[in-house]
């Protein structure tokens, strides 16, 4: 079960829980045991029922995570078939966790897309040059300034993606897959 934290910290967080899945205000003891039976269900795959929170650091009031964290792993710990996965910015994680509660946690840091994210805005500029170019014109200032851009970008994307690390990890050593060719 996916939840975004950005859709929590208003009001009770088991009704909150409830109203994103759809469902009537039932409380934490019916849904966690509804959680626990589908668990059980799967465990024959050696699976678990996953309550994923994502985003903590969205929720607002920025700190709701402090208080009501620690009680939603206790209650779900209550249930074997049930799991808590959690994800924050780690610049957020003091706001979030605190020391004592962060021991609980597993805890995985993922670059996300630092330094890497130049194909985005490239092609953000190539769609609105294209757009504005039908409509405006081809020589209106949007498409004269968002095409030129989407090319410069776009070509920068090319030239950091060819020194990537995970560029070569992709390739075989013949160097003959696709993707290797913008190595050589």
């Amino acid at each position: 079960m996916f939840l975004a934290g950005a859709q929590l910290g208003q009001g009770n967080l088991w009704a909150s829980i409830a109203d994103q899945l759809g469902l009537p205000a039932v409380g934490a003891d019916v849904l966690l045991l509804a959680m626990d039976a589908a668990g059980e269900a799967a465990t024959t795959a050696g699976s678990r029922f996953l309550i994923v929170l994502d985003a903590l650091n969205e929720t607002v009031p920025a700190d709701f995570w402090r208080v009501h964290l620690p009680a939603l792993r206790s209650a779900v710990a209550q249930y074997p078939h049930v799991a808590l996965v959690v994800s924050c910015r780690d610049t957020y994680r003091d706001l979030v966790l605190d020391g004592a509660e962060s021991s609980h946690f597993l805890q995985r840091t993922h670059p996300g897309f630092a330094d890497r994210r130049l194909d985005v805005p490239g092609i953000f500029a190539l769609i609105y040059g294209v757009i504005e170019g039908g409509q405006q014109g081809w020589t209106s200032p949007q498409a004269l300034v968002a095409l030129p851009l989407a090319a410069l970008v776009l070509t920068g994307f090319v030239l950091v993606e060819r020194r990537s690390p995970s560029l070569g990890r992709r390739c075989n050593a013949h160097g003959t897959r696709p993707s290797c060719r913008l190595r050589h």
